[in-house]
Formats: structure tokens, sequence, C-alpha cells
């Protein structure tokens, strides 16, 4: 074997070792990838519990945020400021998800969800109120988003989520069998 014949080989098991290396970081990228947006939506998942759990463990918070949310002119300045922060938390975080799905970081289907939240969130009184309050304080490209589904959204009552349950299970409990 020759000088040339042995370069040739060289440069051959070269070529293969740095496909093999592409092949790898394709698969790593791809893997840091999988793993980067299970981050995402962890963070997403806790950051949703975290503010219900702090709704469900304060009753004063959640009856608040309920007659926030219809709008009850008779909230004292107080009431109606704690409602307007409850309801700024959920806008930042409607908009932290925003960006996630304009950046590629949040699937369409996860993006489908928070649409829809956004839309029910923005059909009440209060919440509609605390948008318009609030509004100049994010960034266009947003703002845009929301005023869009302010348009989109037609108000209504708010619902009486305890009267609602109860409507509901005791049509689930007439169907079950003792």
């Amino acid at each position: 074997m020759s000088l040339s014949d042995l370069a040739s080989i060289g440069s051959l098991v070269s070529v293969v070792a740095v496909l093999i290396s592409l092949i790898y970081m394709s698969l790593q990228t791809r893997q840091n990838t999988k793993h980067t947006m299970a981050q995402i939506q962890q963070g997403r998942t806790d950051g949703i519990t975290d503010w219900l759990n702090a709704l469900a463990a304060d009753p004063s918070l959640l009856e608040t945020y309920l007659r926030g949310t219809a709008g009850d002119p008779a909230l004292n300045d107080i009431e109606a400021a704690r409602f307007v922060v409850l309801s700024t938390a959920r806008f930042y975080s409607f908009e932290d998800q925003f960006y996630q799905h304009r950046e590629g970081l949040l699937d369409d289907a996860r993006y489908a969800g928070v649409v829809k939240a956004a839309k029910g969130s923005l059909r009440f009184p209060g919440s509609r109120a605390s948008w318009t309050l609030m509004r100049d304080t994010f960034d266009e490209g947003f703002r845009n988003f929301m005023d869009g589904l302010m348009r989109e959204v037609p108000p209504e009552l708010a619902s009486n989520f305890g009267a609602a349950f109860k409507s509901l299970s005791a049509a689930e409990l007439s169907g079950v069998k003792a």
C-alpha cells in the first residue's frame, strides 16, 4: 500500500468521523430542544398551579377574584386593586406564553389553550376593565393580540361557579347507581 493510498483511507476515515459527529450533535440538539420545551411546560404548569392555589387557599382572595371578574361595583378600592393585580399576573402569564409561541418554544396545541384561556378571561367585565387599565404596561405586539381578542369576544355576565358546579354535580349524581 502506498503513502497515497494511506492518505486516501485517512481522508475517508476522517469524513466518516465527521459524519458520525454531526449525527451525534443533531441527536443531542434534538434532545436539548425536547428538554427545553419540557422545562417551559413545567414552568407554565407551575405558574398556573401557583396562581390557582393562591386563590383556593385564601377565601377572601377568591371572593375578591370572583366579584372582580363579575365587575362588582361594590368592591372597595383595595379589593378592586387586588383584583387588578390578580388579573395583571394572569396577563403576564398570557404574554409570556404568547412570546414563547412566537419564538417556537410553545407548540400550537398548547398555544391554542392559552388563546382559549385569554378569551375566557376577557369575556367578563372585570377582566376587560383590568386589561383596559393595564394594557399600556405591555409591549405593542402583545397589546395588539389582546386588543384583538377584546374585539373578538363579546362581554358577558360572569358565571356563578358555585351554582354551576352544584348543578353539574347533581346531574352527574343522578346518573350514579348505588
